[in-house]
């Protein structure tokens, strides 16, 4: 028996520069169960890895010196590590950043693997 292959689509570009609705647009055109979208936003860290504000005023001064458009805003392992897990064929439960929060939710969104994966971000071709 033959190993399907996966098939990745992978792009980049600026804030706001429509990688988001690109990827959408090529996810309704091939159709539920052929392609999953892997967005990297997600793997922004937790507000947790900068600090613990405990008023507004802190946090605001927190995130107003984040750079999110450095690589290093992000868990890059762990974004890789679930790449290779869709790769790999297992379903990953991917984190969900709230940007209203500038933090993770608590909650996940489950990944099934499938045969053409659309990974979007700024970084995703650096």
């Amino acid at each position: 028996m033959t190993k399907k292959k996966n098939f990745l689509i992978a792009m980049s570009g600026g804030s706001g520069s429509g990688k988001s609705t690109l990827a959408v647009a090529l996810l309704e055109r091939l159709g539920p169960g052929r392609a999953v979208m892997f967005g990297e936003d997600a793997y922004y860290h937790p507000m947790s890895y900068y600090g613990a504000p405990e008023t507004d005023a802190e946090r605001e001064a927190l995130v107003a010196g984040i750079n999110y458009d450095d690589p290093k805003s992000k868990e890059v392992d762990h974004l890789v590590s679930d790449l290779k897990a869709l790769k790999a064929g297992e379903t990953v439960e991917q984190p969900i950043y709230d940007y209203d929060r500038h933090d993770r939710s608590k909650k996940t969104r489950r990944i099934e693997p499938a045969p053409v994966l659309i990974l979007e971000g700024i970084h995703a071709l650096s």
